[in-house]
């Protein structure tokens, strides 16, 4: 949760644009005087009915900008006479994967999405690394990472290793923040609430997508993750999110703002809710850190939300009122820094 310091739909996906005047957003991937007054016309109705500033906007040449600098985009183009908008801001490999051999099912892919910051002095990265690759063994991986603001080598270690991969989107995104305070303020909740919603419209935007882990980089785990929350049989999946063991023996719960079950926070201490010991996957309120999501529950545009509170907390508060289910396998764990238990 803390990668920063510490996520488009099929061009939006339909149902997104029903209640638009179809004139509105149409035309604006191509270049014309009345593009800019098409923009603040569309972006002004979305405002009114509480939806994001870029809801309804065809193309992908919009992605990863504020509001200001799309717009800033616009007036740029006209002024350069440019016949087309550029179409891609962001680096992808191919529109296809190819088909693959050995022991990965082809049938379903998954998207591993991440916000990354400073990964890479800290050792976090390499590790996050090894641990993808070892999932690439069962399932059909596409990688969609947002870097920014780095001031160590993560952005070039990316690079260098999603070259070798048969799809990715790497978007470099540096907005000149300092690095925030592990705090629980609105600023930090609302900037990482609007980057996973950036993480979830690419991962829309690939039709063969058939779920999504969203997990931060500063995080390692062993053997095949994403099988494993799977077993828990629900639409949103996560494992126990975990520090160092205590002088008992059991792990230090790390997640404890956004994991909560029947309105109260887990605590640090096993079992981290309520009374009873976790031995087989439990419905909760909220998780956090790393969890599997389905793509049903992205195309019912759920969104994160980081207004009054965790936007994980937010996420999956939207989750449960249109009737997703939300569970913790207590037989996995991710921790942060790595995983070091067998």
């Amino acid at each position: 949760m803390d990668n920063l310091d510490e996520s488009s739909n099929d061009d939006l996906d339909e149902s997104s644009n029903d209640d638009l005047d179809e004139s509105s957003n149409d035309d604006l991937d191509k270049s014309s005087n009345d593009d800019l007054e098409k923009f603040d016309q569309l972006v002004r109705r979305n405002k009114d009915s509480g939806k994001d500033w870029y809801h309804g906007l065809s193309g992908n040449w919009w992605w990863g900008m504020s509001e200001d600098e799309a717009r800033i985009k616009i007036i740029s183009e006209q002024t350069l006479g440019k016949a087309n908008r550029i179409n891609n801001h962001c680096e992808t490999k191919s529109e296809q994967i190819p088909v693959k051999s050995g022991n990965v099912n082809n049938r379903h892919r998954v998207a591993i999405a991440s916000i990354i910051r400073n990964e890479e002095s800290n050792g976090h990265l390499k590790k996050f690394f090894d641990c993808c690759q070892k999932l690439e063994k069962y399932h059909n991986i596409v990688y969609i990472f947002i870097e920014g603001d780095s001031t160590d080598n993560t952005y070039n270690e990316l690079e260098d290793w999603l070259s070798s991969k048969d799809e990715y989107i790497l978007k470099k995104m540096d907005r000149k923040k300092p690095r925030f305070p592990k705090d629980k303020s609105p600023g930090r909740t609302k900037y990482f609430a609007e980057l996973r919603n950036m993480l979830t419209d690419y991962a829309l935007s690939i039709s063969d997508i058939t779920e999504v882990l969203m997990i931060d980089a500063n995080y390692g785990w062993k053997g095949d993750l994403i099988s494993s929350l799977r077993d828990a049989r629900a639409d949103i999946a996560a494992p126990l999110v975990v520090m160092n063991k205590s002088r008992n023996g059991e792990y230090l719960f790390y997640d404890t703002w956004a994991f909560r079950k029947n309105g109260y926070q887990f605590s640090h201490c096993y079992p981290y809710v309520g009374c009873a010991k976790l031995k087989k996957p439990v419905s909760v309120d909220s998780v956090g850190g790393g969890y599997l999501i389905k793509r049903e529950v992205l195309e019912s545009n759920v969104k994160y939300d980081g207004d009054r509170d965790c936007e994980h907390v937010g996420f999956c508060r939207k989750a449960k009122k249109k009737g997703f289910s939300i569970k913790v396998n207590p037989n996995v764990y991710i921790m942060k820094g790595g995983l070091r238990h067998e």
